[in-house]
């Protein structure tokens, strides 16, 4: 479960860039993959979305506890959630990670008590795929 990230439009291409700490069972992952996924769920699924953030992938199955259902992407190896209302398939272009004293605004250090800083991770968006749901913007 990640929550910081951004979109646009970089080196001429739709981008998603995901921060992920290292300290995640997330990072194990995505710092060597060759693609992401980011998937939405709709507003009724706060709970699961609560689930997975408070609980780790290295002690839980959550996929099975959240009652999610991976399936494989149109595109990239990494699956996307049959319950998400929206899915961007991603295809990895860069990676890099935050440098401490690079922050112009000292009080942004205020996020890194365990000095944890993120790496960031900007794939292409190669397909993205949406509910009914999303489109209408419930």
């Amino acid at each position: 479960t990640i929550g910081w990230g951004t979109f646009g439009i970089m080196w001429g291409k739709p981008v998603a860039m995901v921060m992920v700490r290292p300290t995640r069972y997330t990072w194990d992952f995505i710092s060597k993959a060759t693609d992401f996924t980011v998937n939405w769920l709709s507003d009724d699924q706060r709970e699961v979305l609560q689930l997975c953030g408070n609980v780790s992938g290295r002690d839980t199955d959550k996929f099975a506890a959240a009652g999610l259902r991976p399936v494989k992407a149109s595109s990239v190896v990494s699956p996307v959630l049959q319950e998400s209302i929206l899915s961007l398939e991603c295809r990895m272009l860069y990676k890099d990670d935050l440098h401490p004293e690079r922050f112009v605004v000292p009080s942004l250090q205020g996020h890194y008590g365990r000095r944890d800083y993120h790496g960031l991770f900007y794939g292409e968006v190669v397909v993205a795929t949406g509910t009914s749901e999303f489109v209408r913007g419930k």
